[in-house]
């Protein structure tokens, strides 16, 4: 059974969409979103506060783990930069995304809550 989760998608042109469910076990699906493998950076507090700035009706921050995806080859595959994407991760992380991207919300899985016990 395919859990959703709510998710803001960062195009790298045109104008991002929010609140579109997506089903976040299926590999498949999450590498077409972003045009080939992906790379999942967790987002600190400060960069899901400025997520939150940009998109206030997403309501980030409601459990431990946001994370923004993108691909992982980019770069190398010349794909177009992707200010939004880029304005959520600097300063902390000092490069440029670049291709589609889109920031979801994990909560942690029982297995998480088990490593933690």
């Amino acid at each position: 059974m395919s859990r959703l989760r709510t998710a803001i998608l960062l195009p790298a042109r045109g104008a991002p969409g929010l609140d579109r469910a997506l089903p976040i076990d299926n590999l498949a699906h999450l590498q077409q979103l972003v045009g080939g493998y992906i790379e999942c950076l967790r987002l600190s507090h400060a960069q899901v506060r400025r997520a939150q700035l940009l998109f206030p009706h997403a309501n980030l921050g409601a459990v431990p783990y946001v994370f923004l995806v993108c691909n992982e080859m980019g770069k190398l595959q010349g794909l177009p930069s992707n200010p939004v994407a880029t304005a959520i991760v600097l300063p902390e992380l000092d490069d440029m995304i670049v291709g589609d991207a889109f920031v979801v919300e994990m909560p942690p899985s029982d297995d998480d809550a088990a490593g933690e016990a």
